[in-house]
C-alpha cells in the first residue's frame, strides 16, 4: 500500500481579541458547550428509557431543528456546533473501544479551559503579518511568529486557565524528501528521571514547583465564588501555563534531537507497577508527560522518515558491548529473533537542556 505524501501540521499562535471579539468568542464557547451537553443528555435519556443508541448522523440532522428552537445558537459558527457533535461521538467511540477513557462527561460552564473548532470554508480562515482571520470574528490581532505553510483545514480557538486566548491552525502540506541517516538509539522511560537514552546518563526532567502546591493549599481556604478565590485561581493558572510551556519546549527539543540523530528509535515503556519506587516517584508521574513525548516522537518520525519501534518491558534482557562499557539495553529477547541494536556515537547528555524548573 502506497503511503500518502501529505501530512497535517499544526501552528499555535496567541491572539489579542478586542472586547467585541471576546464577547463573540465567549458566546461560541457557550453554544458549543450547550450542543455537546444537549446531545449527550439525549443519548443517555434514549438509552435509559428505550434501550436504544443514537448515532452521529441522526444528531447532526437534528441540529437545524435545535437551532430553530434555540435561535441564539445562530450566533455561533455552524461548523463549530457540528464539530461538537462529532467530538461527542468520538468520546463514545473511545469509551466503547477502551473503558479506560471513561464515560463522556458533561462540560462545565465554569471550566477554566475552553475551546471550540471551526472548519475552513471559502477561505474564512487566513493568516497574515500580525493578524489572523477567523469566522464570525474577522481579523484578530495575533503574534504570528512563524510562516504558515500548506492548505488550512481548521482552526481551534482556546482560552486557557490564565485567561489568555490562542488559536491552533491545522494545515495539510506535502512531505519533504529527507535522506536516510545511520544511527539507532534506545529510549527507555524511567520512573525517576523521565527517560534514559541508551542507558548512558539520565536526562533530568524538571518537576512541579513548590509554589503551586502552596497556592493550591491556600486556595482550599478561600470561600467559593469569592473575588479572592478567583484571583488566586488565575494566579495558579498562570503558573501552570509557565510549567506547561517549559515542559512542551523541553519535550519538543528532546524529541527533535533524537529524531535528527537516529534512523531507528526503540522506545521501552516504563513498568510502573513492577518497579520499586517511592511515593515521590509516583507523584512525579503527573509531570512526566510520557504520552505527549511519545506522540511527539511518532509524528516527527513520520515527518522525517524515521522508524519508531515500541518494545515491551519485561525481565529478559541482553547486554551490548559499546566501546569499553557494558550497557544493559533492556531489550527483551523472547520475540524469537535477535534484535541487533547499534548505539549512536554521539549520545545526548543532560547538559544540552539547561532547565531547572524555577520560574
Amino acid at each position: 500500500m502506497k503511503k500518502s505524501s501529505l501530512l497535517n501540521k499544526g501552528y499555535k499562535f496567541r491572539i489579542y481579541p478586542n472586547n467585541e471579539q471576546i464577547a463573540k468568542i465567549e458566546g461560541n464557547f457557550g453554544c458549543a458547550r450547550f450542543v455537546y451537553n444537549y446531545y449527550l443528555s439525549q443519548r443517555i435519556g434514549a438509552y435509559n428509557s428505550e434501550g436504544k443508541t443514537i448515532g452521529y448522523l441522526e444528531q447532526q440532522n437534528h441540529l437545524p431543528l435545535l437551532k430553530k428552537h434555540y435561535p441564539w445558537l445562530k450566533v455561533a459558527d455552524s461548523t463549530s456546533l457540528q464539530i461538537s457533535i462529532r467530538n461527542l461521538d468520538k468520546a463514545f467511540q473511545n469509551f466503547f473501544n477502551n473503558k479506560a477513557f471513561g464515560f463522556p462527561n458533561f462540560k462545565r460552564k465554569k471550566s477554566l479551559r475552553k475551546c471550540y473548532t471551526v472548519n475552513c470554508v471559502n477561505s474564512n480562515i487566513a493568516v497574515k503579518n500580525g493578524k489572523i482571520k477567523l469566522p464570525k470574528l474577522k481579523w484578530v490581532e495575533a503574534k504570528v511568529h512563524r510562516k504558515v505553510e500548506g492548505r488550512i483545514i481548521s482552526a481551534t480557538v482556546i482560552k486557557n486557565s490564565s485567561g489568555r486566548y490562542y488559536v491552533s491552525i491545522i494545515t495539510e502540506q506535502k512531505k519533504r524528501e529527507i535522506s536516510f541517516i545511520e544511527g539507532e538509539n534506545i529510549v527507555s522511560l524511567q520512573m525517576k528521571d523521565f527517560i534514559n537514552i541508551s542507558n548512558e546518563e539520565s536526562i533530568y526532567y524538571f518537576k512541579y514547583i513548590k509554589k503551586i502546591s502552596k497556592l493550591e493549599i491556600k486556595l482550599l481556604r478561600k470561600e467559593k465564588e469569592s473575588n479572592n478565590r478567583k484571583k488566586l485561581e488565575k494566579q495558579i493558572g498562570k503558573l501552570y501555563e509557565k510549567v506547561q510551556n517549559k515542559r512542551d519546549d523541553f519535550l519538543h527539543n528532546l524529541s527533535k534531537n533524537i529524531v535528527d540523530e537516529n534512523q531507528i528509535i526503540y522506545i521501552q515503556e516504563a513498568n510502573v507497577k513492577g518497579e520499586k519506587s517511592s511515593v515521590k516517584d509516583y507523584q512525579n508521574l503527573k509531570s512526566f508527560s510520557w504520552s505527549k513525548f511519545c506522540k511527539f516522537l511518532e509524528y516527527k518520525s513520520s515527518w522525517y522518515n524515521r522508524s519508531l519501534i515500541y518494545v515491551e518491558n519485561n525481565d529478559n534482557y541482553f547486554n551490548l558491548n559499546y566501546g569499553q562499557k557494558l550497557l544493559n539495553t533492556n531489550i527483551p529477547i523472547n520475540f524469537g529473533d535477535k534484535i541487533n541494536v547499534t548505539l549512536m556515537k554521539k549520545i545526548l547528555h543532560p547538559h544540552s537542556f539547561k532547565y531547572t524548573g524555577i520560574l
